[in-house]
């Protein structure tokens, strides 16, 4: 995971505006901050931690040496926690539990064979996997469908006039996805629902282009392998990561923009 691309944040009554470099994972900001004196709060508590609206979080420290020091790294929201590191040895835990409740029932499990059971078992697809990318697809649609109009509230608090350039590079009116997220361990899906499960990661694949090598959508869900789930859950993880690139790009032409505009404005007052 690369961190996140954009942080906004006040100190001492300054606004910075944090964009690092696409390839680093962790950086670190020396900050000027006079108005900041050792002593304040934000010395005092020895962290400050600032989240951005994708819940990516930020850690502020200082100290008289080296001023404040801001430390950044991206987490994936929660409903991209996903699943695609399945093995075999999943598969074959299933098959082993399932001959001995087959051999001496449910109650010649072990008290944690039995949790373990209970909880989904990673080599075994049931009603946990796909409540799980019922909520990744809805979230990462959600993201899709939201984000030009966020764009458009942040060029229009930037005073940045609109044009094609700031635009999403997809059809939000397109992002339409029915995902069920209330399977319960009984629940048989019907060939309807596992088409139309299939259906939702089609919409959100060919939204954008990815990279090579991505995962396709599987046809169907008869005779799932764990390479098949795992390839569900990563390409959902592969969209997401490609819309992050659109919506840091995006928000960064509206930044320059914005400063160009300040700039060339204060170059011109000046003459």
């Amino acid at each position: 995971m690369s961190d996140i691309k954009r942080v906004e944040f006040d100190i001492g009554g300054q606004h910075h505006l944090l964009t690092p470099d696409a390839e680093q994972s962790v950086f670190a900001l020396q900050i000027a901050a006079p108005g900041v004196p050792m002593g304040s709060a934000v010395a005092y508590t020895g962290k400050v931690t600032v989240t951005d609206e994708a819940d990516n979080q930020a850690s502020l420290a200082g100290n008289e040496e080296n001023g404040l020091v801001l430390m950044v790294q991206r987490t994936l929201p929660a409903p991209l926690h996903l699943i695609y590191d399945r093995t075999q040895a999943d598969v074959d835990r299933v098959f082993t539990l399932k001959k001995k409740i087959l051999t001496g029932g449910v109650s010649s499990l072990t008290e944690e064979e039995y949790t373990e059971y209970l909880n989904g078992l990673r080599g075994a697809y049931n009603h946990t996997d796909m409540n799980r990318v019922g909520e990744a697809v809805a979230y990462v649609a959600d993201r899709f469908t939201a984000l030009p109009d966020e764009l458009t509230s942040y060029r229009n608090q930037k005073g940045v006039a609109d044009e094609s350039l700031f635009h999403v590079p997809y059809d939000a009116s397109s992002v339409v996805v029915s995902p069920k997220c209330d399977w319960s361990m009984l629940d048989v899906p019907t060939q309807a629902q596992v088409q139309t499960y299939l259906d939702n990661l089609a919409v959100l694949r060919r939204q954008l282009p990815l990279p090579e090598g991505t995962p396709e959508v599987p046809p169907t869900l008869d005779h799932l392998t764990y390479e098949v789930a795992n390839n569900i859950e990563y390409l959902l993880v592969v969209i997401y990561e490609a819309f992050l690139v659109v919506e840091e790009d995006l928000y960064g032409k509206i930044d320059r923009a914005a400063n160009d505009f300040f700039y060339s404005g204060e170059i011109s007052s000046g003459e």
